[in-house]
């Protein structure tokens, strides 16, 4: 009798530890609930991490900036283009951030062949488009407009015009308000001559960009188009 009793207990302790159907499914639901609500927080937690990155890159040009007018008597660099891909290559007429900062962020000479200029490679862009090379690609404008709608940094000589010279540091009218670099809203792939839209989740409608300022500070903001 006491056997029998002994083995109706143990069998009972079995029996607690199985899952019914019903209960395995009942698991998988709350565990596929949690993922679901889980993965929007990780992506944003992950793109968070790539905006600290990218405005740290602007950060180190804008250290790089400086550093370049205090060794050339207060003069911004320049002339540069607008469009400002992640790549640089040696000549005045090469009209890139990287040709006259190389030398400041730890980045090799320039050489007559392109080499990339790693702070203006965005880590949240994403190829959107086949084809599309992110080094290829413009991410980046040059900003900083005078009073008058002149471009503190000049521009390099083209088809026969003539160079505009760059500005002195001294004469940008309001450092802490005025970019000297930003993120474009949309990307002109040089290779394929396209433009394609940049998938960055802080954008908004376009409105939002990383930036650099004249004054050192970075932020993602909405102000003006030119600067």
């Amino acid at each position: 009798m006491i056997h029998n009793k002994n083995f109706k207990v143990c069998r009972m302790k079995k029996d607690l530890h199985k899952f019914t159907l019903i209960e395995l499914l009942l698991v998988i639901a709350i565990l596929a609930t949690l993922t679901y609500l889980l993965l929007p927080s990780l992506g944003q937690a992950r793109e968070k991490t790539r905006q600290a990155v990218c405005l740290s890159n602007l950060k180190q040009v804008g250290i790089a900036l400086h550093s370049f007018t205090l060794n050339n008597k207060g003069k911004l660099p320049g002339g540069l283009w607008g469009e400002q891909s992640p790549r640089y290559k040696l000549g005045k007429n090469s009209g890139k951030f990287g040709t006259y900062l190389a030398a400041y962020t730890n980045h090799p000479d320039p050489t007559n062949s392109y080499q990339e200029f790693t702070l203006l490679h965005c880590p949240s862009f994403i190829r959107n488009a086949e084809g599309t090379d992110p080094i290829e690609a413009v991410q980046y404008r040059k900003a900083g407009m005078s009073s008058d709608w002149k471009s503190y940094f000049g521009y390099p000589e083209w088809q026969g015009d003539p160079s505009k010279e760059p500005y002195f540091m001294s004469q940008v009218e309001e450092p802490s308000e005025e970019s000297f670099v930003m993120e474009t809203d949309s990307l002109l792939d040089n290779a394929a001559k396209r433009s394609v839209v940049p998938h960055h989740s802080f954008r908004g409608g376009g409105a939002l960009r990383s930036r650099g300022f004249f004054d050192g500070h970075v932020e993602i903001s909405t102000k003006g188009i030119l600067n």
